[in-house]
């Protein structure tokens, strides 16, 4: 299952205190997220999942942080996500 999710593309980042959501899908009706989640900034606690009350405008102040030549990419190809799943002894 991991496998698969290498190839899910991101299409940005969203920060919220000190969690951070990279962004694969986004519900506007729900204001529902999905995608990669690190909570507390700590490796052992990010998983592929949901973050509700994520407003359209959250997602235009932060969508594109780091740069915009650096969205879409693959979740492979993100250094944050590889380093948080490998910590846990999975892999992507």
């Amino acid at each position: 299952m991991l496998k698969k999710k290498r190839n899910i593309v991101i299409y940005g980042r969203v920060l919220r205190g000190d969690s951070e959501l990279f962004l694969a899908e986004y519900d506007s009706e729900r204001s529902l997220a999905y995608g990669f989640l690190v909570r507390g900034g700590n490796d052992s606690n990010a998983y592929w999942g949901y973050m509700s009350n994520v407003r359209r405008q959250d997602l235009a102040n932060q969508g594109t942080a780091g740069g915009l030549s650096q969205w879409p990419q693959r979740a492979s190809d993100v250094e944050r996500i590889v380093r948080a799943v490998n910590s846990q002894g999975r892999y992507l």
